[in-house]
């Protein structure tokens, strides 16, 4: 039954990936999910889930820990569409984590960073608003689908 259970679980997170992929611009990627055990829990056992983003090898993985099943339909949902929207905010994180390390950035760098992420965000905001991803309310809706 658990294995019936977790397959369920991955099908529904794949198919959610491969419905709603074209919003976040990773229609070409490479998407895989990855379930943790809870002995590899993070932060105090509070992870649920995690988006790891390699644009350059054009991957994305999901890891899952065990608490993710055990949350409401919707609330997954919430989770990993908030997970995917850290792809949005990825060059900023980058930029922040760089200048941390005493790695000079440049104010112009910043600047293109924060008008490409802003812009992304634009575009999906004002596509939803104006009906025109439709496959991605879909999707939204799918996910809940038994």
């Amino acid at each position: 039954m658990k294995k019936k259970k977790k397959r369920d679980i991955q099908t529904r997170i794949r198919n959610f990936f491969d419905e709603i992929d074209w919003m976040f611009q990773l229609n070409n990627f490479e998407k895989s999910i990855m379930f943790k055990k809870a002995d590899e829990e993070e932060d105090g056992g509070d992870k649920i889930a995690q988006v790891f983003y390699e644009a350059d090898y054009q991957r994305v993985e999901i890891s899952i820990w065990p608490v993710f099943s055990k949350k409401s339909l919707t609330f997954q949902r919430k989770v990993l569409l908030h997970e995917l929207c850290h792809i949005l905010t990825i060059p900023s994180k980058t930029a922040m984590r760089e200048a941390l390390e005493g790695n000079l950035v440049h104010k112009k760098e910043i600047q293109v960073i924060n008008e490409t992420e802003t812009s992304k965000i634009e575009n999906i905001i004002d596509l939803l608003l104006t009906g025109n991803l439709r496959y991605a309310k879909k999707a939204y809706a799918n996910y809940l689908k038994d």
